[in-house]
């Protein structure tokens, strides 16, 4: 499954450019069995892989990477927020029992959260770290009814900057295949 992948982001990648890294993004973040980290990973292999680090090449996995993830993954967030804005509750109150909590519990958190900036400053946080799946972040942003306008600029920007960080390693890795390619 993991070598259909991988050959699937390359064929995205190879034939499509930003745009197949955009899609890719898009997909992954509303298919959560795809891992969080292998888009954007191999996205920085295939499109940057064995470029030296220069002032050239940090702007091409900006604009070539970074961009195109963090705009699919906001667009794809958009998705499973939108679901627990609108259907959370009813959800919530027909099978939270079986997940250990109930509306009255997420209604309570609402409350305690006033979209500040500690509270947007959290949420960037979880979003620019690479660990952290984004598909919870948007179902728990979508349940307690985060303003949407914060939420999506909060969301392109940990994005932008997950997928430098996470594009980076991609591009690091496929530099030292290159060259270990070379000396093989």
């Amino acid at each position: 499954m993991i070598d259909s992948i991988i050959q699937t982001i390359q064929t995205l990648v190879t034939t499509y450019g930003a745009f197949g890294i955009f899609l890719g993004a898009l997909i992954e973040e509303v298919i959560s069995v795809i891992p969080s980290a292998a888009v954007i990973m191999f996205s920085g292999f295939f499109v940057m892989g064995g470029l030296p680090i220069d002032t050239t090449s940090v702007y091409k996995l900006l604009i070539s990477v970074s961009l195109p993830v963090a705009l699919g993954l906001t667009l794809g967030s958009l998705l499973i927020y939108s679901l627990a804005y609108y259907f959370g509750a009813p959800f919530i109150n027909r099978f939270g029992k079986y997940f250990g909590v109930s509306w009255s519990e997420i209604e309570n958190l609402q409350s305690k959260l006033k979209n500040n900036r500690s509270d947007e400053i959290i949420l960037f946080l979880a979003r620019a770290t690479p660990v952290i799946p984004f598909t919870l972040i948007n179902a728990f942003c979508g349940l307690v009814r985060w303003s949407p306008v914060p939420y999506v600029l909060i969301t392109f920007t940990g994005a932008f900057i997950r997928g430098t960080i996470v594009g980076f390693v991609g591009w690091q890795l496929g530099s030292l295949y290159h060259e270990n390619a070379k000396i093989l």
